[in-house]
């Protein structure tokens, strides 16, 4: 694996997004990120002095100074991605995905709201309240808005 190598990597202008791209995988097994961090925190000076945001994507400020509360986020985020493993890949993980599924998904919901509509429109009974032609139907709503309005002056 990458152990053992990051504290080589981490520093270096180029290596340290390799380091960045292990880390952001590693996000299921928090053991492994715990070792990572314990790594690179060995080259804390070099890290910082050469390749800062490596400091940063890690959050090995946190892992530094906030030991205990470091690890617990470390543990919830791999327990989400573990539970939600197969929503989070299904994505891949990117906002793009996330946004084409979302699209996906409202477009499926109109779809199934046009055919419930369309449905309803071929019961002789609602095509006979909304007017039969299509250009009646707006004039058939507001016709029937009138009625009802009508009769309930007429009841009171």
């Amino acid at each position: 694996g990458f152990r053992g190598v990051l504290a080589e990597l981490g520093p270096h202008p180029v290596g340290g997004w390799v380091c960045a791209a292990v880390w952001r995988a590693s996000l299921s097994d928090p053991a492994l990120r715990q070792k990572f961090a314990k790594e690179l925190l060995s080259v804390e000076d070099a890290l910082r002095l050469h390749n800062f945001a490596v400091w940063k994507v890690c959050g090995l400020n946190q892992a530094k100074l906030k030991t205990g509360e470091w690890s617990e986020r470390q543990q919830k985020a791999g327990k989400v991605t573990r539970l939600f493993g197969d929503l989070l890949a299904e994505g891949s993980g990117s906002a793009e995905a996330a946004k084409a599924a979302a699209a996906r998904k409202a477009r499926s919901a109109e779809d199934e709201a046009l055919r419930q509509v369309e449905a309803a429109r071929a019961d002789p009974i609602v095509a006979q309240l909304m007017g039969d032609d299509a250009g009646g139907a707006a004039q058939g709503a507001a016709g029937d808005e009138k009625k009802v309005r009508r009769s309930a002056a007429d009841a009171a």
